[in-house]
């Protein structure tokens, strides 16, 4: 977040929060019978929305992440 403080980390930490409080109650679920399903019938059966804001910021913390860990000059998160 020191790093990129415009990215929108918070924004997509409070989508995160939103769409896993609207989704399904993860322990009551048969995760064996959803296995073989795609990832997309997955959230769509347990009622997970679309992580836009994630997806659109989740290349440039890659980024960050992978400068902090190789040294090049960046603090780990």
């Amino acid at each position: 977040m020191k790093e990129a403080p415009k990215v929108g980390i918070w924004k997509a930490v409070r989508e995160g929060y939103r769409l896993g409080k609207h989704a399904k109650w993860f322990p009551a679920v048969d995760w064996e019978a959803l296995l073989d399903l795609p990832v997309a019938e997955v959230r769509k059966r347990l009622g997970m929305g679309d992580p836009s804001t994630y997806r659109a910021i989740e290349p440039i913390v890659s980024a960050f992440t992978e400068k902090a860990l190789r040294g090049d000059g960046m603090r780990a998160a």
